[in-house]
């Protein structure tokens, strides 16, 4: 009986295995191609996010100065800004410290991550570096107090 049983279920590997096949096949096709360069990173991106990931990040100078970019390769990137060179912004403050960082799947979210954050107030960063999700809640609050200040102190008296 077991004979006939994997008779039987031959024909449906067969075919299952066939299937997997032009899976393979199209997935090949649909995926981007990537060039390793002789230092093992690839060559180009991923946008739709099927490749590898990019990371926003953002380093304290020792200065106290924020640094926020993104990139593919954050160790290399961070070995570039401590030897200098590369970065105007980074290369006279240097050492640097990587305080956060996080992964993304495509450039463009890396790039809007970075974009959000640059806007924000030395404290939300700071909150940011900290993982102080209260602190960085509190440091995004408008100061209504410190704004009626600022309104009584322009308004001239009459």
């Amino acid at each position: 009986m077991r004979a006939n049983a994997r008779r039987d279920k031959a024909p449906a590997l067969l075919t299952l295995r066939e299937e997997l096949e032009e899976l393979n096949v199209l997935l090949r096709l649909c995926l981007p191609r990537y060039v390793p360069w002789k230092d093992g990173r690839y060559s180009g991106y991923s946008e739709r996010g099927m490749g590898r990931p990019f990371f926003a990040y953002l380093l304290r100078c020792a200065d106290e100065f924020y640094y926020l970019g993104h990139t593919a390769d954050l160790t290399r990137r961070l070995q570039e800004h401590q030897e200098g060179g590369r970065c105007a912004d980074t290369t006279p403050r240097r050492p640097v410290t990587l305080v956060w960082s996080e992964e993304f799947q495509t450039r463009e979210q890396a790039k809007q991550a970075e974009a959000r954050i640059k806007r924000w107030s030395r404290a939300k960063k700071e909150a940011l570096a900290r993982r102080d999700l209260a602190g960085l809640r509190l440091a995004a609050r408008k100061s209504w107090t410190a704004r009626q200040r600022r309104k009584l102190q322009t308004e001239d008296p009459e």
